[in-house]
């Protein structure tokens, strides 16, 4: 959590917060991809949240953003992640708890899920 507050912190305590696993990085390549060619950013550094070594590994090598793994018991090589499970509500937890600990430090915090579509830069609305 500091060393997240300590990159806001040097990006005017802003950071652009999204969940993937393995199973969701074609989304993450896509996302990408879309808001380059559109030309707008999310606001502060990307924070890459993930459960699995899969995908921490590959979001590493992107190179854009940071890259934060949480331990999640009820997650397997990116699996049991599905809609409704006891390991997807699980996951939003922590990723609602992570978030939770990043305001309470003053983290202005851009929560975003990958299968949105933005048609337009969405800052000028937020």
């Amino acid at each position: 959590i500091e060393s997240l507050v300590r990159q806001a912190a040097a990006h005017h305590n802003k950071l652009s917060i999204t969940l993937v696993s393995s199973a969701f990085l074609p989304f993450a390549y896509s996302w990408l991809c879309n808001v380059r060619l559109a030309g707008f950013q999310p606001p502060g550094p990307i924070t890459w949240v993930t459960t699995d070594a899969v995908a921490e590994l590959s979001l590493r090598q992107l190179k854009t953003g940071n890259v934060v793994r949480l331990k999640h018991e009820l997650s397997t090589n990116g699996t049991g992640h599905d809609y409704k499970t006891a390991g997807y509500w699980s996951l939003m937890l922590s990723r609602t708890l992570l978030t939770r600990e990043l305001l309470v430090r003053g983290v202005e915090v851009f929560l975003f899920d990958l299968d949105q579509v933005w048609i337009r830069n969405p800052w000028t609305y937020v």
